[in-house]
């Protein structure tokens, strides 16, 4: 293997970290819409709320991007740290699966201390992660848009309105 210090972007890659489609690396689901019913029933059907959560998912989630490009660029371990959980905390709860899962990966690599040095070690995880972060990050949001505009409101007698 070679020198780290010499050549600090030749660490061990994943296997592969393919370009996002429908169903992701891992068989995992770009957005698994099973949470969102789940959060549309305990709302009480309010598709109204679903719709802002997930706008407020999509208004912060270049930002929360941006964050993480930014702490694995200079190579700042803490700001890495929270921002690969924020990332991955977010999509989790709106159900963005492959999403959440790259965040998943990539946290583990960040909490691997093979390599002493995470200003060496962050930016060549930037270089592996954050295309398919970025990439996944859009189709989620085309994803979860068409979401919105498509899904019919639950049946049931928690979504009835009074009357």
């Amino acid at each position: 293997m070679n020198d780290i210090s010499s050549t600090p972007c030749r660490l061990a890659v994943p296997a592969e970290i393919p370009v996002p489609q429908q169903r992701g690396n891992a068989g995992r689901p770009l957005v698994d819409n099973s949470v969102l019913d789940r959060l549309r029933e305990d709302l009480d059907n309010d598709t109204g709320l679903v719709t802002a959560f997930i706008a407020d998912y999509a208004l912060y989630l270049p930002r929360r991007i941006q964050r993480l490009r930014a702490a694995l660029v200079t190579g700042n371990f803490d700001d890495a740290v929270d921002a690969v959980l924020s990332l991955k905390s977010s999509s989790q709860m709106v159900g963005a699966t492959h999403l959440a899962g790259l965040a998943v990966d990539l946290e583990t690599r960040i909490n691997d201390h093979s390599h002493p040095d995470p200003a060496v070690t962050l930016p060549c995880e930037a270089d592996i992660f954050l295309g398919p972060i970025s990439d996944c990050g859009r189709h989620t949001l085309n994803w979860l848009m068409s979401y919105c505009l498509t899904e019919p409101p639950l049946v049931g007698t928690r979504g009835r309105p009074a009357g």
